[in-house]
């Protein structure tokens, strides 16, 4: 009789035990698109299918273990090192008007979720260069295609205001491929991304 308080405690660590660990599964994906940083690549291709691009730490996925309806592409830059450093999605091309009308507001939907995930941006440009000709606001396209008008947003993790999942910084930017076909990327670095990129530097330079 004198059993039953011993199964109930015995249940109760159980459950707690394995709310303990659910969350701390969570925790391990709860980065950019369901991945966190330093994932090995075999790990990650347990989950998608990886396409190398030429001779370099980058790869090539169209899906992730949790997508976003507004991109179609995403390049992982993984280390055999230091595991997964960074993700750039890259978004659909979309057709607006010279004034980037639909592009605008493409581009504030998402920099309104990430600013509600990330907080408040460091940086947030929305102008053109000094001296351009494509200053009116129906050149806008023409600006942003001749790279002398910027859209972009970034997120910067500091010792005040750390971003969470490890990430060093978030960027949220718009190109144009011609003067009415436009697409958004965001790219996501962690904080590994310097000993990756000094990895794929000296790679690169091996055979100077």
């Amino acid at each position: 009789m004198r059993r039953a308080p011993i199964i109930v405690a015995h249940v109760v660590a159980t459950l707690v035990f394995a709310v303990f660990a659910n969350a701390a599964g969570a925790q391990e994906t709860s980065g950019p698109f369901g991945l966190r940083q330093g994932m090995t690549k075999a790990e990650i291709e347990k989950l998608v299918k990886l396409e190398r691009i030429r001779d370099s730490l980058s790869y090539s996925t169209d899906t992730l273990p949790v997508p976003h309806s507004a991109f179609s592409r995403y390049l992982l830059k993984i280390s055999a090192t230091h595991g997964l450093c960074s993700v750039i999605a890259i978004g659909h091309e979309k057709r607006t008007d010279s004034f980037g009308e639909s592009l605008h507001q493409d581009f504030t939907k998402l920099k309104d979720a990430l600013t509600a995930r990330y907080g408040k941006p460091e940086m947030h440009i929305d102008g053109v260069r000094r001296g351009s000709i494509w200053k009116n606001p129906e050149d806008f396209m023409m600006g942003l295609l001749n790279e002398e008008r910027m859209l972009d947003t970034l997120w910067e993790s500091s010792k005040t205001k750390p971003l969470p999942a490890s990430l060093y910084s978030v960027r949220l930017s718009a190109a144009a491929k011609s003067p009415v076909v436009a697409q958004i990327g965001l790219g996501y670095h962690f904080m590994n991304v310097q000993q990756c990129n000094a990895e794929e530097k000296a790679k690169e330079n091996r055979g100077l």
